[in-house]
């Protein structure tokens, strides 16, 4: 299981784009501690995130509808390579 920022360093991403896509539902994780506040991403989960987004590299990229602006964003960057 990742942390929050191992992720980041993997996407070539801020930990805060990580959290947005976290927030936005994009990105699968399994809370964790008494508060469930902190985050672990599996590496299948990572994996198929960054496999599906290779299917849309150099295409336009259709966010989900409860996606945030600022998740948005970060995944045209992502698909445009």
């Amino acid at each position: 299981m990742l942390r929050v920022h191992e992720v980041a360093d993997r996407i070539n991403s801020s930990i805060s784009g990580v959290y947005r896509l976290i927030d936005s539902g994009e990105l699968p994780v399994t809370p964790i501690g008494p508060s469930g506040k902190s985050y672990r991403v599996s590496e299948e989960d990572l994996t198929a995130w960054l496999n599906s987004r290779k299917r849309h590299k150099g295409r336009s990229v259709q966010p989900s509808p409860k996606c945030n602006p600022r998740a948005e964003s970060l995944l045209r960057r992502w698909a445009k390579g």
